[in-house]
Order: C-alpha cells, then structure tokens, then sequence
C-alpha cells in the first residue's frame, strides 16, 4: 500500500529548521519526518502534547498499520504518527504535525451509488448498462457499469467495463467493505481505485484511494456513539504523510 517516491520532499520537508518546532512546519502550516524508533514515545511530548491521551487511534483489520492522532480541538492543532511496515517487515514511524483545523461539510454517501469518483452520474446515462449480482439475503455484492469508451479506433465499438463496485457484510448483513475500480479509458487516472471499510454499525471508518503519486488516506472521526463523523483526518501519503484535519459541518 505504500510507495516511496522521490516527490515526497515536494511539499517542503527539507525546509528551514527551526530549533522550537519539531518537525518543522512548511507555508501550509504542516510538518511530517520519519522517526526513529527510540523517538516514537517521546514525539507527542516534542509537540506540545506531553501528559496527554490520543484523542483517536485506528488499527487496521486488514493490513499492518496503526495510527494515533492528538489533538487540542480549541486550536484545532494537533499530531500523529502511522506506523506501517516496509517490504521488509521493518516498522516505519510517519510522523506529521498540522497548525490548524479546516471545515467541510458533511454528505451522507451512499456506498451503491452509480457515480465515479470523479462525481459522474451515470445512473441515467444511455451509454451504459449496469449488471447487478446479489447474495442469497438479497444484498448487492457486485455492481458492474458497461460502456463504450472511444479509446480505441472510432469505427470499432468495444464494449467495457467502465467501472465496478464490489461489497462485503457482516454475519449480521451489515456492509463492512466497499471495494471501488474505475477504467482508466473512461475516467483519470488518480482515484482509479478507492477502498472503504465500515464499523459494525455500518458507517464509514476508513478510505483508500490511489493517487498518482502515492496515496490518499481518509480516517473517519467519532464522538462516541454519533452516527456521522466529527472530523475527517486526510493523510497524502508520499512515504511522508502529509496532514490535513478537517472538522465536519452538520446540515
């Protein structure tokens, strides 16, 4: 899931250091290092937050990595670290730091819509056909969209498939993964493919989306028994995770 790039210094890692910020924040108001391992416990305290609880830790189902995020939600600044292993099963310490907190609103998504990740509709497209595949209850598992992309020689009319969506429940029925593929001759390159897991109580936890140059990360972010997020964490993962909070609005 990780891929190491040369991009990663794009968004100013090596800027100037300043001796009382750690890691040093860029014009964005965000700062990311690697850390050494004897560096993990004493990260938080470097960032102002010495003495104090995570204000929210994740670890995945699937994969090997975990992350743990703190957070001063008066100032909306804040700190975390991923822990994800390399191809060689050594634990890398991502470390990030951020200024301030953002706000966007909140859109309920629906996991069925016949949408692409770039927002286009094509439930009513005449150019397509969609197939649909259930499991004994009933459940949709497998939505695929076709169509006729144009990528090839104008006078040839190849069919394809545009793009699919496959799910996952619970014993208990509920939708606990969303497994999206987009083909590149219809829609761009970046979001080609985006994953979403699910608490036991159905709603969204976590995202995983391609991007050109690594990958894009969303953690979903709850108070207590809330059936929407409170805040989005986006991680711009380019072997350095680069932060961005964000805090939902309510319609």
């Amino acid at each position: 899931m990780e891929e190491n790039s040369e991009e990663a210094a794009e968004r100013g890692t090596e800027t100037e250091q300043d001796t009382e910020e750690f890691p040093p924040l860029n014009s964005d108001g965000v700062g990311c290092i690697i850390l050494a391992p004897e560096e993990e416990d004493t990260f938080a305290d470097k960032c102002g937050f010495g003495g104090c609880e995570p204000f929210y830790s994740y670890s995945h189902p699937e994969y090997e990595f975990s992350l743990v995020l703190y957070l001063d939600e008066e100032s909306g600044r804040g700190c975390g670290i991923r822990k994800w292993q390399d191809g060689n099963g050594d634990d890398i310490l991502s470390a990030f730091r951020f200024s301030d907190c953002g706000e966007i609103p909140w859109e309920e998504p629906d996991p069925y819509a016949l949408e692409s990740a770039w927002g286009d509709d094509l439930s009513d497209a005449s150019e397509y056909e969609t197939e649909y595949e259930y499991d004994s209850a009933g459940r949709i598992t497998q939505i695929r969209v076709m169509g006729i992309s144009g990528w090839y020689d104008e006078e040839e009319s190849v069919i394809e498939e545009a793009l699919s969506l496959n799910f996952t429940y619970d014993e208990n029925g509920t939708l606990r993964k969303r497994e999206y593929v987009h083909n590149t001759h219809f829609f761009a390159t970046t979001f080609q493919s985006m994953k979403t897991w699910y608490d036991e109580n159905g709603r969204p936890i976590y995202t995983y989306s391609y991007i050109t140059h690594g990958s894009l990360e969303d953690f979903y972010i709850y108070k207590e028994d809330q059936e929407t997020p409170a805040y989005v964490l986006r991680l711009d993962n380019q072997y350095y995770a680069w932060p961005d909070l964000f805090r939902y609005t309510q319609p």
